[in-house]
């Protein structure tokens, strides 16, 4: 759901984007937990893109290393030569 909204809305888009940063550990984890199985989708649209760089700035250590264990997973060299990757 959260990658449906996120990839065709801005301001949806924005709004998760503020959730991570100003929303509690508990907000952060279910929102990251909720675009893990779109991970590859997210990377390759322009606002899923914002959000995952909004975990990076705004989610805590365990946070990034799941993030960053989940897209080793991921097709790595094909993501970086996309232009929202």
């Amino acid at each position: 759901m959260i990658c449906e909204v996120a990839c065709v809305d801005d301001g949806a888009a924005r709004f998760i984007q503020k959730r991570l940063r100003l929303g509690t550990i508990e907000e952060k984890n279910l929102g990251l937990s909720a675009i893990f199985g779109d991970l590859d989708v997210l990377w390759r649209n322009q606002h899923g893109s914002f959000l995952l760089q909004g975990i990076f700035e705004f989610g805590s250590n365990q946070m990034r290393k799941d993030l960053i264990d989940a897209i080793y997973d991921l097709d790595v060299v094909e993501l970086c030569m996309h232009v929202h990757g």
